[in-house]
């Protein structure tokens, strides 16, 4: 089953997470799977999928508690970011694609340095095991005391924006 999907900026494209851990992008025009992203994907459902505003880059974040960084022209995992503790359930890019937000179960958000990820892919191109898990490109990390984050976006003006659900339990003081 499929769990989220989101537009290409040009929207030829969408792109489509699974129950079975695949990332598929779709032409649009021609409803046809143009590339299947699973090598060294997700070890368990996709939760969320972005593109990049510029369209160079998509993230997927899922139940393996896990953020890929794809390049999309190559289909080829940049980077397997791993902070988080619990699934992913949203992702999103800064307007200059700069920076990535992760959000999920675990009551955190990450931030994540979407330059340096791929300027580290470039320079690790033959070197074995670069897209292992990493925390090197996290820039910062927030929690919220009792409330999972069921989104997480960037405004327009790069302002962190997230939303969870509200609990009575969290409303009791200990």
């Amino acid at each position: 089953d499929v769990r989220c999907a989101a537009f290409h900026p040009n929207a030829s494209l969408v792109a489509s997470g699974s129950d079975d851990a695949s990332v598929r992008v779709w032409d649009v025009q021609n409803a046809e799977c143009v590339r299947l992203l699973c090598r060294k994907g997700h070890g368990g459902g996709v939760c969320c999928i972005a593109f990049s505003h510029g369209g160079a880059f998509l993230c997927s974040g899922g139940e393996d508690c896990a953020v890929l960084l794809w390049k999309l022209k190559e289909g080829r995992l940049l980077s397997r970011l791993a902070t988080h503790s619990r699934p992913v359930w949203c992702v999103g890019f800064s307007m200059e694609d700069a920076c990535l937000v992760s959000a999920g179960a675990d009551c955190a958000l990450a931030v994540w340095d979407v330059r340096a990820a791929a300027e580290a892919d470039a320079d690790a191109d033959e070197a074995p095991g670069h897209a292992d898990p990493d925390t090197k490109f996290l820039v910062s990390k927030l929690y919220t005391k009792f409330t999972p984050l069921l989104a997480a976006k960037f405004s327009r003006t790069n302002l962190i924006v997230a939303a969870g659900p509200f609990t009575q339990a969290a409303s009791k003081p200990r």
